[in-house]
């Protein structure tokens, strides 16, 4: 749940600082004009999911002044998360698959960012592991992720109207999935509805 938060956090906070890049289908609204103007969901059938997204960033490049995030309470929307490990890696795998095809290239940058930091720590950690690395680095870069993601998180679930608790347990681990997600998206396959797609 606090990864989904985060996403909600990234999304407000793009739209705060002008350069919005990602939404969410599920709580995402145009007009039939806009689709129509915008050729709807050409130039990106290839891809297996990301239809809303591809769509908003479109609309960025044509008339940013179109575009606009609904922040009141009312607008939002709760939907069921998937009911399993595994069908959680495929949706993260899914999802990261079509960063490749951002047209705007700061949702290119921001992930990267995020990949690299991620990596930094999980690189760390097996360098700790084997004695390679004394331990206080590990622990100023895990600050250094950790304190950004806090205040994310904090912001996020007050918008959410949730309790805010901070997993730091949870925050040791994320890294690591991250990276997995990073590795099957480049050289690995992921299943969606019954159908499995290759990268």
């Amino acid at each position: 749940m606090m990864d989904m938060a985060s996403l909600q956090g990234a999304t407000v906070g793009s739209f705060g600082i002008g350069k919005p890049f990602m939404c969410n289908g599920a709580n995402f609204a145009y007009s039939k004009r806009l689709f129509n103007e915008l050729k709807g969901f050409d130039g990106n059938s290839n891809i297996a999911s990301g239809d809303d997204v591809f769509l908003l960033q479109k609309a960025v490049l044509q008339n940013p002044k179109k575009v606009g995030y609904n922040k009141s309470a009312e607008g939002i929307v709760i939907t069921k998360p998937v009911n399993s490990w595994i069908k959680l890696l495929h949706q993260r795998v899914r999802w990261a698959a079509k960063a490749n095809a951002y047209q705007i290239i700061f949702g290119e940058d921001l992930a990267f960012a995020v990949f690299s930091g991620n990596l930094a720590i999980v690189v760390s950690a097996f360098l700790v592991s084997f004695h390679y690395m004394n331990w206080e680095y590990l622990a100023i870069l895990f600050l250094i992720k950790l304190v950004p993601d806090f205040f994310l998180l904090a912001q996020a679930n007050s918008y959410l109207n949730r309790q805010f608790f901070f997993p730091v347990f949870a925050a040791a681990v994320y890294p690591f999935f991250t990276v997995l997600i990073a590795l099957m998206t480049s050289t690995g396959t992921y299943k969606w509805k019954g159908r499995r797609f290759k990268m």
